[in-house]
């Protein structure tokens, strides 16, 4: 591996997460810090698909045929999340995921 100091792109589906200035002088590089659990919970409802989508639509990350929540592993950033069952679909923008868990408790999809 090359020394030095790089920006490095983390890509996940239509997500690009980067960090920058990952200092790779030593033996060793580590980039930490990036990846969020992103947990849907709708309790007693089962056959449920959860989507996490960029702003633009892009898809980053699924979950299909899940019951009583959903959990999703996603870089650091914002998405738009839909919860689908049958021909209903249940959609939270901008939802936050930081570096520490997110969890949305959904009633019942709409």
């Amino acid at each position: 591996m090359f020394k030095g100091t790089f920006d490095v792109q983390v890509v996940k589906g239509a997500k690009i997460y980067v960090v920058d200035d990952v200092d790779c002088t030593g033996e060793t590089c580590l980039v930490d810090g990036i990846v969020a659990t992103l947990t849907v919970k709708f309790p007693g409802v089962g056959g449920v698909h959860t989507y996490a989508r960029m702003p633009d639509g892009g898809g980053v990350e699924e979950r299909t045929w899940k019951n009583d929540q959903s959990e999703m592993a996603v870089l650091k950033g914002t998405y738009d999340v839909s919860v689908v069952k049958g021909a209903k679909t249940y959609l939270v923008e901008d939802v936050d995921c930081p570096v520490t868990p997110v969890w949305w408790r959904i009633s019942s999809p709409r």
